[in-house]
């Protein structure tokens, strides 16, 4: 019943919106228009706070996999060559880390979004000094 009463209610909305925006007079077609774009700045909001939370989440995926990955660089190198560059790589591995904490407390977003972008250079770069090294550590254990 609930559920019914709420389809009606959204319904008889969109309905008066058509009406309003098409046949209404000057006033209505004016409160049609500010609702219209009130909603389209609601859902613009969520839909970013929705790509900065999943932005978040790859972010905390990829620190997981780029910890993996060093890890298995680690057990990799049996010889001890590429130690100093693992260690390196793995102090990368942790200021990008403390880069993304600082990006969870910024408050506004144009600089959320100008961090994330770094964060995601950096990410880049970092894994691409993972695959050249696991390249170079492969061909030594050969």
């Amino acid at each position: 019943m609930v559920k019914f009463l709420i389809k009606i209610v959204i319904l008889f909305t969109i309905g008066w919106l058509i009406y309003a925006k098409f046949f209404g007079t000057a006033e209505e077609k004016n409160i049609a228009r500010n609702i219209t774009g009130s909603f389209v700045n609601l859902v613009s909001g969520i839909t970013d706070a929705i790509k900065n939370e999943a932005q978040k989440g790859t972010f905390d995926k990829a620190l997981v996999k780029t910890s993996e990955a060093l890890r298995h660089l680690a057990e990799q190198d049996t010889k001890g060559t590429y130690k100093q560059r693992i260690t390196e790589l793995e102090a990368e591995r942790k200021r990008i880390e403390q880069d993304m904490e600082a990006a969870k407390r910024l408050k506004s977003t144009a600089d959320t979004v100008a961090k994330n972008e770094q964060l995601k250079k950096d990410f880049n770069r970092l894994s691409d000094e993972i695959n050249k090294l696991s390249g170079e550590i492969e061909k030594n254990n050969k």
